[in-house]
């Protein structure tokens, strides 16, 4: 495997962006921010924090959700499906946002991914039915996995991609 810095370096170009023929592949990359700089960050804060917000959801769903069935009458091993179902669905998830990041305001995207789990919660609150868990299990597995991708793309968008290591390793 070979690591390259910067794609300019081998021909390439960023998220799609045309070829500038006039830029030498040894032009030096942006500065990186100190550790220091980033933790005095608001923008560091509110995205590492909303995050880190967000991404409780799956631990709760794997904490509460089959005790919940069960409390509803659904079978221990019915209520392991609908895991296997919201894994599923988690994939597709994440390729949608992926291909949603460049074309939506990714605050519309994020906002649209935590209506959707609400959403779910929502609709199995009442002792639910195993076809309305299943119903539900698609929008916890497609809001769950459309946040995957997002850290990457929060980082690489605020801070830009001298920081993106240095942030993305403090943000986890």
């Amino acid at each position: 495997l070979v690591v390259v810095s910067r794609p300019e370096d081998i021909g390439q170009t960023p998220d799609g962006a045309p070829h500038d023929t006039t830029s030498t592949p040894s032009s030096p990359a942006k500065q990186a921010p100190r550790t220091r700089q980033l933790l005095a960050d608001r923008d560091f804060w509110i995205i590492a924090l909303g995050l880190g917000l967000i991404y409780s959801a799956p631990m709760l769903n794997g904490v509460y959700l089959v005790r919940h069935m069960e409390h509803g009458g659904i079978s221990r091993q019915a209520a392991g499906f609908v895991f296997a179902w919201m894994a599923a669905f988690g994939v597709l998830g994440k390729l949608v946002t992926a291909a949603l990041a460049d074309r939506v305001d990714k605050r519309w995207l994020v906002w649209g991914l935590v209506a959707l789990q609400v959403a779910s919660w929502v609709l199995i609150l009442p002792p639910p039915g195993y076809a309305t868990v299943l119903v539900a299990g698609v929008g916890l597995g497609l809001g769950v996995g459309g946040f995957v991708p997002l850290p990457a793309l929060f980082v690489g968008t605020w801070f830009g991609r001298s920081a993106f290591g240095q942030v993305a390793g403090l943000m986890t």
